[in-house]
């Protein structure tokens, strides 16, 4: 098991890299999920900065025809140097690997849809031999699937976690339907009392949970079940934070000074909480929908 750091930016990096065996960056214009975002050229000067760190390669957004003619020379680039993998959601990403004989290791990072064995399977066979896994998964149903797949699994533990993704232009449809001016980088979404972050780009809306997952208890577990990397997501934090997470988890010092330290604004996210619905018949044979 290796521990892994999406920072929140590269002086972040390089402030927390020696806590963590490796880390996770975006390739410029073609992430989604992160606030370090690299060309080529940059992440080859990462790698050499840190040679002994592991380097996984988000290119994760959902890909217009545009955006894969311009993938296309970055991923050849991107095949000279000597990184981790890809971790990729878009198929097209896939298809356009094969066409020009990619390389390195690829990963199905689809964010709410890696939730069972059988499809991660599915796509091994295309492909990938990594997959990142939902936050949506119990610790039971990780289990489950560590059971019944072979490929190498990535597991979030910590930091803040993305709810959804539209290609809606919210935030700036929002504030010209109410005439309101405002520049800002990040915004906030407040419900039942939780304010979440909401990011807005050319690409369209990205919205996160309001509270920090803090998996520490789940974060032994996984580690038992031989979850191959668990993922400290730094983006939005501060670093002294994300520092004191990765020590108590490894040096297993417990979870409430980390809560203190975020005024108890923290969560376990899915990890035993069932959020699939099935479909069963009642008692006059009507079939219902009911939480399991």
């Amino acid at each position: 098991m290796k521990n892994l750091l999406i920072p929140d930016s590269l002086k972040s990096l390089e402030k927390q890299i020696d806590y963590f065996d490796g880390y996770i960056v975006g390739l410029d214009a073609m992430a989604i999920n992160t606030n370090v975002f690299l060309n080529p050229v940059d992440i080859s000067n990462l790698i050499k900065k840190y040679p002994t760190k592991e380097c996984f390669i988000l290119v994760n957004k959902n890909m217009k025809d545009k955006d894969l003619e311009k993938l296309k020379p970055l991923l050849i680039e991107l095949d000279k140097y000597p990184i981790n993998g890809l971790l990729i959601a878009d198929p097209g990403v896939l298809q356009l690997t094969k066409k020009i004989n990619f390389k390195k290791p690829l990963g199905w990072a689809q964010e709410h849809l890696t939730v069972n064995a059988k499809t991660i399977n599915y796509w091994q066979d295309k492909g990938y031999s990594m997959a990142f896994l939902s936050n949506e998964l119990t610790i039971d149903e990780i289990e489950l699937i560590r059971k019944q797949t072979t490929v190498t699994l990535f597991c979030q533990v910590f930091g803040y976690i993305p709810m959804f993704v539209s290609k809606r232009f919210l935030v700036t449809n929002y504030s010209k339907h109410f005439n309101i001016t405002d520049d800002s980088k990040k915004y906030y979404m407040e419900k039942e009392g939780i304010k979440h972050i909401v990011l807005e780009n050319e690409d369209g809306t990205n919205v996160y949970y309001g509270k920090v997952l803090n998996a520490y208890l789940e974060y032994q577990t996984l580690k038992e079940m031989n979850i191959d990397y668990l993922v400290f997501n730094g983006s939005f934090l501060d670093d002294d934070i994300v520092t004191m997470a990765i020590k108590n988890y490894t040096l297993k010092l417990g979870k409430d000074k980390i809560d203190w330290s975020l005024d108890y604004k923290t969560t376990t996210g899915f990890y035993h909480q069932n959020t699939i619905y099935r479909v069963k018949k009642d008692e006059k044979t009507r079939t219902t929908g009911t939480s399991r």
